[in-house]
């Protein structure tokens, strides 16, 4: 499994790398990968929240004086 394999399992509704790991086997077997797979589960779920507007949580709420 690589790490666009991974994204897509995000994108198609997998929130965590446990839930990744549960339902795409990434990880699953000793271990090993799972910080990778959690780097890269927590990239893509950033990256869609940009994408469905969520760069609004990334902008000043007021402007200094």
């Amino acid at each position: 499994m690589n790490d666009e394999q991974i994204r897509q399992c995000v994108r198609d509704g997998c929130g965590s790398a446990r839930a990744v790991s549960r339902n795409c086997k990434a990880g699953s077997g000793c271990g090993g990968c799972m910080p990778l797979v959690n780097i890269v589960v927590k990239d893509e779920l950033q990256r869609s929240e940009v994408e469905e507007g969520g760069v609004d949580l990334l902008m000043p709420l007021a402007q200094p004086a």
